[in-house]
Parts: C-alpha cells; structure tokens; sequence
C-alpha cells in the first residue's frame, strides 16, 4: 500500500459481476483493477483504481 503514496488524484469506481480477465490488459498499465471474489460461479466485486503520477522535478 505504501505504493499510494507517491500517486495522486485517484479515482475508484465500483464495478460488479464483471469477469477478472476482462482486465488483464489494462493490469499491464498504471490502471490496476483490485478484485475478490470467485472463479467457480465467476462473479467479482471489483474496483477500478485510475491515478495520476506526479513525478517531482
């Protein structure tokens, strides 16, 4: 969690029911989706983390 530290102006929306591969490609960016739930019946709770890096000079 530390990592938020250096992050800023992030937005988290809530998104349910949605399939964790859905979301395999934008993983590989600084958008990063957090989910929990399970494979078997393939229903998540997700959220959809956006930040904006803010590098110091």
């Amino acid at each position: 969690m530390h990592n938020f530290l250096m992050l800023h102006h992030c937005s988290v929306v809530r998104l349910h029911n949605r399939i964790m591969w859905e979301f395999s490609v934008a993983s590989l960016s600084i958008y990063q989706f957090l989910c929990w739930g399970s494979a078997t019946i393939q229903q998540f709770e997700c959220y959809y983390v956006s930040c904006n890096i803010i590098s110091s000079p």
